[in-house]
């Protein structure tokens, strides 16, 4: 992308697309995408309430590090990244494929490496579900 358009902007999204996005703190839009991805897992385990797409102002932002749903995500991924250990030690090719096809589609999806046009929304969750 920078080697095409270099620093030019081709979208800016609003506060109704993603609002994290507009957070003018690196270190708090990271502890909002990483509360989302959780919700992403939950919403992977236990599908109740289902919305094809959740907008502003539908999840509230995390305004501070002592907010509780930092501890939900860190005990989360330390799960995830346990199981994957754990199979990868145990050369269990099952749990590290099924990890795999879980975590793999989902890296475009999570807001990690580029945001994307909406904060969670369940239809992204279509391909990472084969690894479930």
């Amino acid at each position: 992308h920078i080697s095409l358009h270099g620093d030019t902007i081709l979208h800016k999204f609003t506060i109704l697309e993603n609002s994290i996005y507009l957070i003018p703190k690196r270190y708090y839009r990271i502890l909002n995408y990483m509360n989302i991805d959780t919700l992403y897992l939950w919403k992977l385990v236990f599908p109740f309430r289902l919305s094809y797409d959740y907008g502003w102002p539908c999840i509230p932002h995390v305004e501070s590090i002592a907010d509780v749903r930092n501890v939900v995500w860190v005990l989360s991924f330390g799960l995830l990244i346990a199981i994957g250990v754990s199979a990868f030690r145990k050369k269990d090719g099952v749990v590290m494929w099924s990890l795999a096809l879980t975590v793999i589609p989902f890296i475009p999806a999570s807001n990690i490496l580029f945001p994307v046009g909406t904060e969670l929304a369940e239809r992204l969750l279509y391909i990472p579900s084969m690894g479930y």
